[in-house]
């Protein structure tokens, strides 16, 4: 399987998931948008701002060569060493191995900070989703990764 995780998203890569954003209308409801995005420049800065204030990393999810989603660790904590995450895929790739093995990338980039158990917090639908599949090694009550 060609996956991976790149925090340097091209280009192409953030046109790719701003038209992702704007078309993929399951993926629209889940993260409850409402707002098209219209400029890919004002989309990567909206990502840049966020990153920044949220002490925080976006990662592009990368299948195929291709650009399908996003991964993020947030509110990084080193003395405890926790974070949040953040995780969004276009919906094809819903409830199947693509969506799982980019969630494991994600721990695995966790752990390469020194990440060692993600923060409780209120889950978005599509984090609920993958946590509670089954498919994951997590332990809900602690998310240690």
């Amino acid at each position: 399987m060609n996956l991976f995780l790149n925090e340097n998203i091209s280009i192409d890569d953030n046109l790719k998931l701003m038209a992702i954003v704007n078309e993929d209308v399951l993926l629209r409801e889940e993260l409850g948008l409402t707002k098209l995005y219209k400029n890919s420049e004002d989309f990567r800065n909206i990502g840049m701002k966020w990153a920044s204030s949220h002490n925080g990393n976006i990662y592009a999810i990368i299948y195929n060569n291709e650009a399908i989603g996003v991964v993020s660790l947030s509110s990084i904590d080193k003395h405890k060493q926790s974070s949040n995450f953040g995780f969004w895929i276009k919906s094809e790739y819903w409830n199947t191995e693509i969506e799982y093995s980019a969630f494991a990338l994600l721990r695995e980039k966790a752990k390469d900070v020194g990440i060692k158990k993600f923060k409780q917090r209120e889950f978005d639908n599509t984090e609920k989703r993958i946590i509670n599949s089954g498919k994951l090694n997590i332990e809900a009550s602690e998310l240690i990764i």
